[in-house]
């Protein structure tokens, strides 16, 4: 059996919601000096649903899909914590840009959201996935940084696949 545990049932996107409510306290999560943000997470509006990247402090990643799919438990392998870490220290340089966040609504296709876990409750902000990928939108590093993480956690199911 492998390190990952592929989630098929439509609850998934529920863990999305619970994770975006959750106080960073009871997960044993406390600010450090150089540190607001505990958790970041990303939305992609797809064809379909959408999918949201997230990845917390102790390295825990997980990636969701509106359709019930998904890959939990990536924090097992150290490509993907350290992946996780660089989009954490991205989100920290980026979060203060942030709008308060009260909405938990995926973006509209096209678009991604972005959100800052932080100690002082969530920031979020949208950018239009083309001009993301064309590095055009101020935003493009996190992005980046965040889908380092996505094929970290995918190389990392796929080995544990063939395991």
């Amino acid at each position: 059996m492998g390190l990952f545990r592929r989630k098929t049932t439509a609850p998934a996107f529920d863990l999305r919601t619970h994770i975006l409510h959750t106080d960073p306290v009871t997960l044993g999560f406390r600010p450090g000096p150089d540190r607001s943000v505990w958790g970041a997470a990303m939305d992609m509006a797809l064809a379909g649903g959408a999918a949201t990247l997230i990845s917390l402090q102790d390295g825990s990643t997980s990636l969701y899909t509106s359709t019930g799919g998904g890959v939990v438990g990536g924090g097992a392998h150290e490509s993907v914590v350290e992946a996780t870490d660089a989009f954490l220290d991205a989100m920290q340089i980026y979060a203060p840009g942030f709008d308060a966040a009260e909405s938990d609504a995926v973006p509209p296709e096209g678009y991604v959201r972005f959100h800052a876990l932080t100690f002082d409750g969530r920031r979020s902000a949208d950018a239009e996935e083309a001009a993301l990928q064309a590095q055009t939108h101020d935003l493009w590093p996190l992005y980046f940084s965040a889908h380092q993480v996505i094929t970290a956690l995918r190389l990392a199911t796929e080995h544990s696949d063939q395991a």
